[in-house]
């Protein structure tokens, strides 16, 4: 160490500086990850909510760029960095709102060297749309019964200058409950509703990972249990992977495990219902990736999710399979009015109205806005 003498005749004392501060002691940039639209392939007009829930670093976001900050070595000590956890939440307006999940690799000579996470770009996802409309004959005639389908769709505004796909997209009517890549796979899957009816004793709330139900007849690890099921704007399908006695038998109250926690509240007194399963159809691959919330997916192909709705199972990329019910992009006209399932990860739908009493289908090409979760579309035959 070298030392320097201070100008002070009188003292004569002189000074001796410490080395310099290890990198990781500076504050700085510990995680990034680039945003886009997955519809433009450009950032967001509004930058997202950031946040975090990794004690001592602070969460931030931009338009372009998002991740975490803050001084590496007063959280994270040497020796136990490697492989810890880092967690960032992102959430903007007309997007759904994505966790992502991080660890730091090896760094070497920490902390006298450190390497923030780099995560790549970020493709959001927009939040889903309802279309709904009237459809009447160009007279003003309402044309009850109209069958409205996806005839074909573009996934981003590059794609308008190409014919549009085919008309692969499904609705799910729960959003995913785990992130899907390309090898994961959804297939019909034939599900029965048993007779031995539960009744939740507490509630079930968003995130809750057990419940507790008032007997345990019938039920065994790897069955499906049904969730209101009478309700299908509140209905879950999901697996059992535990089973607590909370009595001396079957018949008394028992704590069920879930294989995915509720994304749906369920009261106390809910129904709940045991499921059989029959055997599953052709497996359609995924031809682009899913994301936990996602309501949409695009399978390569349709085999045996043409008609509407239909129970499903989704498997692979390494989660537990997942119970859903899945519809085209299509409904049915009642007294001239139409309602077709939600629908995103798109950036124009083009929809076929078809009805016996008009010779020539109505074709319409729909542009699927961000912000909106809403859109009114007449169908107005030639």
């Amino acid at each position: 160490m070298t030392v320097l003498p201070v100008q002070d005749v009188v003292s004569g004392w002189r000074l001796a500086p410490d080395g310099p501060m290890p990198a990781a002691w500076w504050p700085q940039e510990l995680l990034s990850v680039a945003m886009l639209d997955e519809v433009t392939a450009l950032p967001p007009a509004v930058a997202p909510l950031a946040s975090t829930t990794t004690p001592r670093v602070i969460a931030r976001a931009s338009e372009t760029h998002a991740g975490l900050v803050g001084q590496p070595l007063q959280t994270f000590q040497p020796g136990f960095i490697t492989g810890a956890p880092l967690q960032l939440a992102l959430s903007g307006p007309g997007y759904l709102p994505v966790t992502l999940s991080a660890a730091f690799g090896t760094e070497v000579n920490y902390p006298d060297a450190f390497l923030p996470v780099d995560l790549g770009v970020l493709a959001l996802h927009r939040q889903p749309i309802t279309i709904r409309g009237r459809t009447v004959s160009h007279t003003g005639m309402v044309r009850s019964g109209t069958k409205v389908s996806l005839d074909g769709f573009w996934r981003t505004l590059a794609d308008l200058a190409n014919p549009p796909a085919s008309p692969n997209l499904v609705s799910l009517a729960v959003p995913l409950y785990a992130g899907r890549d390309t090898t994961a796979t959804i297939a019909s899957q034939p599900m029965t509703a048993g007779s031995q009816t539960k009744t939740l004793l507490r509630p079930g709330n968003v995130g809750d990972a057990s419940v507790v139900l008032s007997d345990q007849l019938g039920l065994a690890v790897g069955g499906v249990i049904a969730f209101d099921a009478q309700d299908p704007g509140r209905a879950e399908y999901l697996a059992i992977t535990a089973i607590t006695n909370l009595g001396p038998g079957a018949a008394f109250a028992a704590a069920v495990t879930l294989a995915f926690p509720l994304t749906r509240p369920h009261a106390a007194s809910a129904t709940v219902t045991p499921m059989t399963l029959g055997a599953a159809g052709t497996t359609n691959t995924l031809s682009a990736a899913g994301r936990t919330g996602d309501v949409t997916l695009l399978p390569a192909a349709m085999t045996g999710l043409s008609a509407a709705p239909t129970p499903v199972v989704i498997s692979g990329s390494g989660t537990p399979d997942e119970y859903n019910i899945a519809s085209p992009i299509s409904a049915t006209s009642v007294q001239g009015n139409v309602t077709l399932p939600p629908v995103h990860r798109a950036a124009q739908l083009r929809l076929r109205a078809q009805h016996a009493l008009e010779p020539v289908d109505l074709i319409r090409d729909v542009m699927l806005p961000l912000g909106v979760n809403a859109l009114t579309v007449d169908f107005v035959f030639p």
